[in-house]
């Protein structure tokens, strides 16, 4: 787990701290060992929705083009149920089954997401990212090669960025 990004151009020393910092933020069992305070205490300290968040950072992968070459290391943190909700109103279980991998992989390749353990058949499969993309839930990179879970996603039907603040589509 030394290079968590598929940029192969960072040291073994920078990819290991940027996978410690992924750790922290996104999973549960992340601060077993050490005296770190959690990351949901620093959040509540500064009276912010860890949840947010969590997915407002997976939307900065997005936009920043992170590939992740492997899912999150550890016990990963459920999708925010605001999430699971719309996923499931919008595309039923699958839905939920494909938010769930995309949030334990950001930018998770189609072709990963397809022979994925449990993925429904590569036709449904591909209807519901189609659905989940339409509805914001996800979204793709520019070429359409990965996906990230990102709630909402700014890019407009039109393909115009909306201006507006992603905060405020969760109020």
């Amino acid at each position: 787990m030394d290079n968590i990004f598929s940029d192969g151009q960072k040291t073994r020393r920078a990819g290991k701290e940027k996978a410690e910092s992924i750790q922290w933020m996104f999973c549960l069992d992340a601060n077993a060992e050490n005296e770190q305070p959690r990351f949901d205490d620093c959040c509540a300290v500064l009276h912010a929705e860890s949840w947010m968040i969590r997915l407002r950072t997976h939307l900065e992968f997005w936009k920043r083009q992170v590939v992740f070459s492997n899912e999150i290391q550890g016990f990963v943190l459920p999708v925010p149920t605001a999430v699971v909700n719309m996923a499931y109103g919008c595309a039923g279980d699958y839905g939920i089954w494909v938010c769930r991998r995309l949030w334990q992989w950001p930018g998770m390749p189609v072709a990963q997401l397809i022979g994925h353990h449990g993925a429904p058949p590569e036709g449904i499969l591909l209807d519901v990212l189609e659905k989940l993309s339409h509805k914001g839930i996800i979204v793709g990179d520019f070429s359409g090669h990965y996906y990230y879970c990102v709630g909402h996603s700014p890019v407009r039907p039109d393909g115009h960025i909306d201006q507006r603040s992603w905060i405020r589509l969760w109020r």
